[in-house]
């Protein structure tokens, strides 16, 4: 599987979480191939904020396809699903470890108390306003 990223211009924490899983996915025989495509330039300007491009294989002349290729059409997810998307994608950036881990758990975790999978702790610093990040992708 390669995953074209040479018009991509930003990658936020969600994203980056789905390469994560569609990596391992990718990884599990009988396929075992993964590999993104972007040049030199664009890997920099993509993963420069984050030590995660040490976790992926890069291509920088995209392969011609073996057969043929499909469009993939985004799916429409109510509020509920989505949520539980980005929280399971940081979930996946905080398994990894490493300096942002705590970051990316601490998303999670209010994820997880905002879409009732714990009950909302008494911490007046678990509040948010309009400003805060606190229950919001991280980008």
């Amino acid at each position: 599987m390669v995953i074209d990223l040479s018009q991509c211009t930003y990658l936020d924490s969600t994203f980056m979480g789905c390469l994560i899983g569609l990596r391992k996915t990718a990884l599990t025989p009988p396929t075992s191939r993964f590999a993104l495509h972007a040049d030199r330039q664009q890997q920099v300007r993509l993963f420069s904020t984050t030590m995660l491009a040490k976790l992926f294989d890069f291509i920088e002349v995209c392969p011609q396809s073996a057969g043929e290729t499909h469009a993939v059409e985004p799916q429409r997810l109510d509020a509920r699903s989505m949520g539980q998307h980005v929280m399971s994608c940081h979930q996946r950036l905080a398994a990894l470890g490493g300096e942002q881990a705590s970051a990316y758990q601490a998303v999670a975790d209010r994820l997880a108390q905002e879409l009732n999978m714990q009950p909302i702790a008494d911490d007046p610093s678990a509040q948010c306003d309009d400003k805060s990040t606190a229950g919001r992708q991280v980008r």
